[in-house]
């Protein structure tokens, strides 16, 4: 059973015999978060002025994380794309019913991740107008090593199906008539699972700028290796973007760890050019928005 006492923050938690530490931890943070959540909802939160806020980009890019820093504030919700209120399959409901659970939360701000539903980001934006998204993206080297460990060979069989009988998975729709013809006139079967899911990192980031969302001044782009080197000044960035509170909880178990974690990956040089190009696109697309970003501030301080 439990000792008559513990030390909470020392070198060991002797209350606990058969529990590990860390698990300790993260049962007393979450508890702490529960606390906080409930004090927002007993106060009265934002009940019936609740903005949503949708991430978008290729999985395994950071999503989740960024979910989870919004998720830490007492004013923001994060429902899990494995919530049944909001998903179903990990596919965003129909809009009446996401209406419905946006309409009695009890928070400032909802945070949806509908990653399957990416290709439907302009509709979603332009049912919500108050909404803001971000577009979540990271290196492809490190994001390959990441995928092929979670999905294998699945990017393949679903370039293969499309290849010889058109079938259409979540991940090709909205497919440009250009990346269509792309996968047609490449011979899928020679790809590794390293090529898979290389190409796939490609095809999804490319509907950032087919469906015209760097256009879009209520879309940000989320570089997931700036945010896990300075969490901090990201997160600051991105909730003043938002329009919600920053606090120093929301990021304080980010790290920089998986950065070139792993050897990289090798990689079909046809499409390794095809995904530097993009990375380099997405690149001087963020750097252009955080210079944006800067000058705005600045504006604001004069």
């Amino acid at each position: 059973m439990f000792s008559s006492h513990f030390q909470l923050d020392g070198e060991r938690v002797s209350t606990l015999d058969k529990i590990n530490r860390k698990n300790f931890l993260k049962l007393r943070d979450r508890s702490y978060d529960l606390a906080h959540k409930l004090w927002w909802r007993v106060r009265g939160g934002g009940a019936g002025n609740t903005m949503p806020v949708f991430i978008f980009g290729a999985q395994r890019s950071g999503t989740t994380m960024l979910g989870e820093c919004f998720g830490r504030s007492p004013e923001i919700m994060n429902l899990g794309e494995s919530d049944p209120r909001a998903f179903e399959s990990y596919s965003l409901l129909d809009i009446k019913t996401v209406e419905k659970v946006i309409e009695d939360n009890p928070y400032n701000f909802l945070i949806f991740k509908p990653l399957k539903d990416g290709h439907r980001a302009n509709e979603l934006l332009e049912h919500w107008p108050e909404a803001k998204s971000l577009w979540a993206y990271r290196d492809y080297a490190d994001r390959v090593n990441s995928a092929v460990e979670r999905f294998g060979r699945h990017p393949l069989d679903v370039f293969s199906n499309y290849v010889s009988n058109g079938s259409i998975a979540w991940q090709l729709e909205s497919l440009s008539a250009e990346d269509s013809q792309l996968l047609k006139t490449m011979n899928i079967e020679r790809l590794s699972v390293n090529d898979g899911a290389a190409l796939m990192w490609y095809i999804r980031n490319r509907l950032f700028y087919n469906l015209g969302l760097d256009q879009n001044s209520r879309v940000r782009l989320f570089q997931y290796e700036a945010f896990v080197s300075n969490p901090s000044i990201e997160m600051k960035s991105i909730t003043e973007y938002v329009g919600c509170h920053f606090t120093g909880k929301m990021v304080e178990n980010v790290h920089s760890k998986s950065l070139g974690k792993r050897k990289r990956p090798e990689i079909a040089s046809d499409i390794e050019n095809l995904c530097e190009g993009l990375r380099e696109q997405l690149d001087e697309s963020y750097r252009k928005q955080c210079a944006e970003s800067t000058n705005e501030e600045e504006k604001d301080q004069v």
